[in-house]
């Protein structure tokens, strides 16, 4: 797209910004020959007074490599001051109506200027980003950048960035040098960590846990970047859920194969759809309003759907997605009390546990799905086993599962006095569902001495529920 002056934008080089400058300026008739060898002509002179400072005037031979590291500090300063210029041409008028040696020292003021601005935006960021256990991250900021900036010399090496900046970003351009490079890092930086701030360290930390687990690396020395981790967990979560709250950043293995399940049913255009869906709708929950946001998350929205075509394509994806560690359950802890599947998630798993054709099958899905005693007793209700496999449900579960199960849906008849289970099981009981029926036929078949250790823990739980 050219300007109106003619001066074509694109073809202008952040790296190379005086030397395209010139070209295009000469392609549109704002310069000639003649100012092109006396620019040349001129960056030989200031050259050589740097060589003079850089010598202290005790010699006029310098290496090769030396001598072209000076010269390109000296055209990195006014790549820099001419870019301040959101005109090009604006940029050229002044490179004509100045002396260039003055030029050279205007733009060696407006780098330290530069250089006061990106320490600012460093200390403001500082106090701001979220605190992880990652050392990448933190030394990054509490070494690497300030190192930079202690070495940083604006008139040997302007163009140097010696500094081991590990952490990486979403969008990191590396072909850019100097202070310019580390300005544009903790811009593109400070951007990640705004949205990275909408959710609690603590979870965020425990995301990285698991990465690392299911990596097989240490998350604490690894270079890993955050924004995509939490970006990319969310945006599937809220394919199951539009108004996720985000509490919780981890995806279920139920959640994982709803959402595989989903996905693999869509064509590539559909997909896009509901992942563009998917963006706008966390953009919205979490009230992403800044522009400059925005423009992040669609960009990486681009690279996203890329990754997700060749990940369903090749059935891998389960390495876009952070699944919750579930730890192997003692038998006190198989069926908790409190949290429960919604309802989508349990019919995921209804429709699962009814079209196995074995007992042992639906065994496998009740371990890896049920953790809650709600779910386990829904799934009871819904009519999920048959005769038979009944045998299997009760006899997977331990003797704290099994009286955890008695004392809350049996309640009634033990507080109504029959606190022995072996006077339970004489009485006559009106059951409601068939799973009950199944549960007082199999205890009855139970050992004697297995019997009253259940019994045991039933009482225990009464009392703890009454104190």
């Amino acid at each position: 797209m050219k300007s109106i002056i003619g001066i074509n934008k694109e073809a202008l080089d952040q790296n190379q910004y005086l030397a395209s400058l010139i070209n295009e300026g000469m392609a549109a008739g704002l310069v000639g020959v003649e100012f092109s060898k006396s620019i040349s002509f001129d960056l030989m002179e200031i050259f050589k007074e740097v060589m003079r400072m850089y010598t202290r005037g005790e010699s006029t031979t310098l290496k090769a490599e030396t001598a072209e590291g000076l010269m390109q500090s000296i055209v990195y300063s006014l790549d820099l001051y001419l870019m301040k210029y959101s005109a090009p041409e604006d940029a050229i008028l002044h490179l004509r109506s100045s002396n260039t040696n003055m030029f050279y020292k205007e733009a060696i003021e407006y780098v330290k200027h530069y250089i006061e601005e990106t320490k600012n935006l460093y200390r403001a960021i500082e106090t701001k980003r979220i605190i992880i256990p990652n050392v990448v991250y933190n030394e990054t900021f509490t070494k690497a950048i300030p190192d930079f900036f202690a070495n940083y010399d604006v008139i040997f090496s302007a163009q140097d960035t010696s500094t081991d900046i590990d952490y990486p970003l979403v969008f990191d351009d590396m072909s850019i040098k100097g202070i310019m490079y580390i300005r544009r890092y903790l811009e593109a930086f400070q951007l990640e960590n705004e949205f990275c701030r909408k959710f609690n360290p603590s979870n965020i930390t425990a995301l990285l846990e698991a990465y690392g687990k299911f990596n097989r690396l240490n998350y604490e020395q690894s270079p890993i970047n955050i924004f995509e981790l939490i970006f990319n967990n969310i945006v599937f979560l809220t394919l199951l859920d539009k108004n996720k709250s985000y509490e919780n950043l981890f995806i279920s293995a139920i959640e994982f194969e709803m959402i595989e399940e989903q996905l693999n049913r869509l064509e590539k255009s559909e997909i896009k759809n509901l992942i563009s869906e998917g963006i706008n709708r966390v953009m919205h929950n979490l009230e992403i309003n800044s522009g400059n946001l925005r423009d992040l998350i669609y960009r990486y929205s681009d690279s996203m759907m890329i990754r997700l075509e060749n990940a369903l394509e090749h059935g891998n994806l389960r390495n876009m997605v952070i699944l919750e560690v579930v730890t192997q359950y003692k038998e006190q802890t198989v069926l908790e009390i409190g949290y429960r599947m919604d309802n989508k998630a349990f019919r995921f798993v209804y429709r699962k546990i009814m079209d196995c054709s074995t007992a042992e099958d639906k065994m496998i899905l009740l371990a890896k799905y049920v953790h809650s005693l709600g779910d386990f007793v829904d799934l009871l209700k819904a009519d999920c086993f048959y005769e038979k496999e009944y045998d299997y449900v009760f006899g997977s579960l331990g003797n704290l599962e099994l009286s955890t199960l008695i004392t809350s849906e049996l309640k009634e008849y033990i507080l109504r006095g029959e606190d022995k289970l072996s006077v339970l099981f004489s009485n006559t009981i009106v059951y409601k569902y068939a799973w009950e029926k199944a549960l007082i036929d199999w205890l009855r078949a139970v050992d004697k001495s297995r019997l009253q250790d259940i019994e045991l823990l039933v009482h225990k739980n009464l009392v703890n529920e009454i104190v």
